[in-house]
């Protein structure tokens, strides 16, 4: 589970882009994957500033030009939560 206060970052990735599809190897596991749009513009905003649920949440709502509601950050909760699962991301210690 995604803490609401924790802020998170990405892990070291490199990026590829076949037509709309974004494809992240990331170096410290190995692993290859496959991710949707928006988990890549979650990826990328946390790329460029570890950033809070709340912030990710306003964030990928202002880019998709919607309301940040409570079911948008449910989803991005939940995207986080997979992305962290995956190994893509991790929490940001100063």
């Amino acid at each position: 589970m995604v803490s609401r206060s924790e802020y998170w970052t990405v892990q070291s990735l490199l990026w590829k882009q076949w037509g709309d599809e974004p494809v992240v190897y990331n170096i410290e596991s190995g692993n290859t994957h496959l991710i949707s749009s928006i988990a890549a513009k979650i990826l990328r905003r946390l790329d460029q500033q570890p950033s809070t649920l709340a912030q990710v949440a306003a964030y990928l709502a202002s880019e998709v030009h919607i309301d940040s509601d409570k079911e948008v950050v449910k989803h991005v909760e939940r995207l986080l939560s997979d992305l962290d699962e995956l190994g893509l991301i991790k929490p940001f210690n100063e």
